[in-house]
């Protein structure tokens, strides 16, 4: 009897554990059950014509805040290639009031943490600290951005870190492709390419202290700022931070600029250029027309690019598994969706051995143009859902701030909020798959290698 007792629980055990694997490898997919979130978010309205801010307040006694300065279509900087670095860099060189060290000493010792993210659509702050610190955090992004100090000297010394850094990406490979890139996609013309860099180090060595502040007039617009805010703070006194900090970032010197409210497309499809770097490894970035963030078919893009090379599940979409797995053709290769407004652009990027550039380039367009033709499956596209669910968490104030400036990039109004991942999660098969079929077009591709081998330019 023990050992009949001991056969069924042996059999029992294996088929759990097979069920349990399939699960988890995506063979076996349970009935998805949509949950709406639970974040209760506010509007505070500012005075001054501002907009409104985003508020979630929590019981976390940190506290989370991203001020996005947002422009509507493409700051050109083509008169003033490297400035935007040269800017941001600056940032915490010293003001009217605090010297440098004193910057310094003040976030570290009230737990503040301040940093930039920047390209030629926004700017973006992000400020972390505890909540009884929030009015000094504010008062000192205030300071370093309304009353900032540049010093020739302090301005030599970046100019000069920043012209190394331009020196030395002479040789990455990861850059060079890049600018290749650019060109061929957006074109000369464009701010999204900022120039090579024997063209944009003189540039930068004659910019001065006026030239900064005139940057800072470019960057910073606060009616065209969003804030987002989570944490347990008076919303009172957030009222009061904002409205101070925003009027007097109004006063900056403003000066005017060029926008551009122009897709980048891909001008030279079909096109592979090499470039020749003395490196072991060779670097292949790609793209293929795409859809613009403000699209109605953009939830399906999203599922789109995680199939064919998204990092969400990295080792399960398309490319990983039929060009690193079973060809050995690259160690590294997967595909993201440009976050600029105005680039309606799919990357692809791979690293490889100069000698297998040439077979990955073609399986590539090979494994792209199978993938258009058979599409996904409802397993297929049910996995890749409760991928996302799952990596959706709301447990820090730092994660319901990020989504909710995702939400606000996105233009989704404040009652959607809590249903948003609903836009994912009703999606069919047929949905994606007519995406999939309209940009998955190997013949407007364009390939970049940089690296030793040698391909004929087409």
């Amino acid at each position: 009897m023990n050992r009949k007792l001991l056969i069924i629980l042996t059999i029992v055990v294996v088929l759990l554990s097979y069920f349990c694997f399939q699960k988890i490898s995506g063979g076996y997919e349970p009935d998805i059950e949509f949950k709406n979130l639970q974040l209760n978010v506010k509007e505070i309205q500012l005075n001054g014509g501002f907009k409104p801010i985003w508020f979630s307040k929590t019981e976390n006694p940190a506290v989370a805040i991203e001020v996005v300065f947002h422009n509507e279509g493409a700051r050109s900087f083509k008169d003033t290639p490297g400035i935007l670095k040269l800017t941001v860099s600056t940032v915490l060189s010293g003001s009217k009031k605090y010297s440098e060290k004193e910057i310094h000493e003040l976030f570290i010792d009230n737990n503040i943490d301040l940093s930039l993210e920047s390209d030629s659509d926004d700017l973006m702050i992000h400020i972390y600290t505890v909540s009884k610190n929030f009015e000094l955090a504010i008062n000192l992004a205030e300071e370093v951005f309304s009353n900032a100090i540049f010093d020739n000297k302090k301005l030599k010394i970046q100019k000069q870190k920043i012209i190394e850094n331009y020196n030395q990406a002479r040789f990455y490979g990861d850059y060079i492709a890049d600018q290749e890139l650019s060109k061929l996609i957006y074109g000369e013309d464009h701010p999204y390419y900022e120039g090579n860099i024997d063209y944009v180090i003189p540039k930068i060595q004659k910019y001065t202290q006026n030239d900064i502040r005139l940057c800072y007039g470019k960057l910073l617009v606060p009616k065209d700022a969003t804030v987002t805010i989570a944490g347990n703070v008076d919303e009172t006194l957030i009222k009061k931070c904002f409205t101070n900090m925003f009027n007097n970032l109004s006063r900056i010197k403003k000066n005017n600029f060029k926008e551009v409210i122009q897709t980048a497309e891909i001008k030279n499809p079909g096109k592979i250029i090499h470039k020749e770097l003395d490196t072991s490894q060779s670097t292949i970035i790609f793209a293929l027309p795409g859809i613009l963030r403000d699209s109605n078919e953009k939830f399906a893009y999203v599922f789109v690019n995680e199939f064919l090379g998204g990092s969400s599940v990295a080792f399960n979409n398309k490319l990983f598994k039929e060009i690193r797995d079973k060809s050995g053709l690259a160690y590294a290769i997967g595909t993201e969706i440009s976050n600029r407004d105005m680039s309606s652009v799919l990357f692809g990027f791979a690293k490889t051995a100069p000698e297998n550039v040439g077979k990955l380039i073609e399986k590539t367009k090979e494994v792209i143009k199978k993938t258009a033709e058979e599409g996904l499956s409802n397993e297929d596209l049910k996995y890749y859902k409760i991928c996302k669910y799952s990596r959706q968490p709301m447990e820090t104030c730092k994660d319901i701030v990020s989504f909710l400036s995702k939400c606000r990039f996105n233009n989704v109004k404040l009652t959607e909020i809590n249903s948003y991942p609903f836009n994912y999660y009703k999606l069919t098969v047929e949905e994606v798959n007519k995406v999939m079929k309209k940009i998955l077009n190997v013949n407007n591709m364009v390939f970049v290698d940089c690296g030793k081998t040698v391909l004929e330019a087409k």
